[in-house]
Parts: structure tokens; sequence; C-alpha cells
């Protein structure tokens, strides 16, 4: 088994509190286009910073950067 069972609650302290950074850039070059990125950085992520599953996994695992082109018909 690649991940052992954990708790249900998804973190080995208890507290599940998370906190980060959000940014967005939007550019609307013509009418009817959006183009945008997003980026989520995590600083705590359930209740821990690092190692907050038991697992081996940081806070920082579950960064995100989305990248969308956006056509309105």
């Amino acid at each position: 088994m690649l991940f052992p069972p954990g708790k249900i609650n998804g973190n080995k302290d208890g507290r599940p509190n998370s906190d980060g950074f959000f940014g967005e850039i939007d550019y609307l070059p013509w009418e009817r286009w959006k183009f945008f990125a997003q980026y989520t950085l995590y600083h705590r992520f359930n209740g821990g910073i690092s190692e907050y599953d038991g697992a081996d996994r940081d806070a920082s695992d579950n960064n995100t950067f989305y990248f969308v082109i956006w056509l309105m018909l």
C-alpha cells in the first residue's frame, strides 16, 4: 500500500486549520477572451507545516498553479 490509512480528519494533531497566500492575474486582450493565472501557496495545511498527516507530506506539497484561457461564445 502506497499510503497507509490515516485518521478521518486528515491531520495528525486534530487541528484542521490552513493558511497561505492566493494570487491571480487577469488579462482581457479582446472582447470575449480572458486569460488568467492563479497561484495558491500554503504555509500551513491541515494544521501543520511539515509532515501534517504522518505520511511525510508538507504544506508546500499542496501549492497549486492554474493557467486558464477562457472564450465566451
